[in-house]
């Protein structure tokens, strides 16, 4: 019975993410290239340079109300740790304090879940990729269903920002 319920939720979660890019994945992102969804995370590729990238992107989340909690330089990390050398790759720690609390209200073990990843990678063409985590996550780890709505903003606020670069 339990296994029924598990897959019922992810049902309706994968539905809810269908939903959310059915509606948002065909718009074109201010530099002409779509918006991508990729089961875990949304993601574009930018036309324009690491450092580019990292600016707008800084000003795109907080345009819609996110703050940088934390900065991995994945790369740096690599190669310390590994000696494995790597394409500039960033991995910033976001929140965006309203919705979090509201998920909160209804999950208060929702820090294990945060902060929402935003990666920039580096692309051998001196292009940069951008990808956000999918937030349809919360509702498959956390089997709640009530989180649709945070979910579904969450959802369009990222391909926003995406779509903004």
């Amino acid at each position: 019975m339990k296994y029924i319920a598990i897959n019922s939720i992810r049902s309706f979660a994968a539905a809810i993410c269908a939903a959310a890019i059915a509606v948002w994945t065909f718009a074109p992102a201010a530099h002409g290239a779509e918006v991508e969804e990729a089961g875990y995370y949304f993601s574009v590729t930018v036309d324009y340079g690491f450092d580019e990238a990292y600016e707008k992107v800084n000003a795109a989340l907080k345009a819609e109300g996110f703050g940088v909690l934390s900065e991995t330089n994945f790369q740096q990390v690599m190669k310390e740790k590994l000696d494995k050398d790597l394409p500039r790759y960033l991995i910033l720690g976001t929140c965006h304090p309203g919705l979090v609390y509201q998920v909160y209200e209804m999950e208060d073990w929702v820090g294990i879940l945060t902060p929402c990843n935003v990666v920039l990678r580096e692309l051998p063409d001196g292009r940069t990729a951008v990808a956000i985590k999918h937030a349809g996550g919360l509702i498959m780890a956390t089997g709640n269903p009530a989180l649709e709505g945070v979910v579904q903003e969450l959802i369009e606020i990222s391909i926003r920002i995406l779509g903004s670069l």
